[in-house]
């Protein structure tokens, strides 16, 4: 399993990017829109689950 989450400027996580209130924005806006961080989460039989937060440089 690959999940990703995503850490929006109000420091909330959200399951898909953009969000539902970025979706609200105009064309332009949404464009150059970037989350702070995304989450990933792998979950392998041999290890578990790995999760890992990685910053998005804006």
């Amino acid at each position: 399993m690959l999940h990703f989450r995503f850490l929006d400027e109000s420091q909330a996580w959200s399951d898909s990017w953009p969000t539902p209130t970025l979706l609200r924005q105009s064309p332009a806006v949404q464009l150059r829109a970037r989350p702070i961080a995304v989450e990933v989460t792998l979950k392998l039989k041999d290890y578990g689950v790995l999760t890992r937060i990685i910053e998005v440089a804006g």
